[in-house]
């Protein structure tokens, strides 16, 4: 076989073998960003829903009140408005987000913060989050990385934008949880 033949088979399987260890996955990265809600007035990220239940409004705001105090660090910070007798419930709050190295290791890339409501009746409450922004000195929406052709966008918002879908899910399931646990049993100790 004729050497220049030789030399290229080797460089296009080390090329093959660098590209396959360069697409491999670090751990909690998505090579792809999840279908994430934005509301069609807003343009904004906005997770909301109307959900049905079996409790009374003042069950379902103890529940809220609940919810905050087990998923904030800080629950009375947390919350901005605590009105019982109108069922709302408002807030901000903060989570980082991280990129991972080739070793997978977690590095800390920013915080994104958000606002947050619940809004109570009877059998019924609504959650939304929403005004997600990355905390900087001035307000920095986050749907800015929904733009690929953006001078400024880089493939990690792709990772970032599951992070914040994967940590409001689970505070959603938490919410949903909560609210319709079952009502613990008073024992009569006479």
């Amino acid at each position: 076989m004729n050497t220049k033949i030789i030399k290229l088979l080797i460089i296009a399987f080390v090329g093959c073998i660098q590209l396959s260890f360069s697409q491999k996955q670090t751990p909690n990265q998505s090579t792809k960003a999840p279908k994430i809600p934005l509301d069609s007035a807003t343009k904004l990220i906005t997770y909301q829903e109307i959900v049905k239940s079996k409790f009374t409004k003042t069950q379902l705001y103890r529940r809220a009140i609940e919810w905050v105090s087990a998923n904030f660090v800080n629950s009375q910070e947390a919350t901005n408005i605590r009105d019982e007798n109108n069922g709302i419930l408002e807030g901000k709050y903060r989570f980082k987000i991280y990129n991972f190295d080739k070793a997978g290791n977690k590095i800390a890339s920013g915080v994104v913060e958000y606002s947050f409501k619940i809004e109570i009746k009877d059998n019924k409450y609504r959650y939304t989050f929403t005004k997600y922004n990355i905390k900087a000195n001035s307000y920095t929406p986050i749907e800015k990385w929904f733009d690929k052709n953006a001078k400024s966008y880089s493939p990690l918002y792709e990772t970032y934008l599951a992070q914040v879908d994967e940590y409001t899910r689970d505070l959603i399931a938490k919410l949903k949880k909560l609210m319709e646990k079952p009502e613990e049993q008073k024992k009569d100790n006479f």
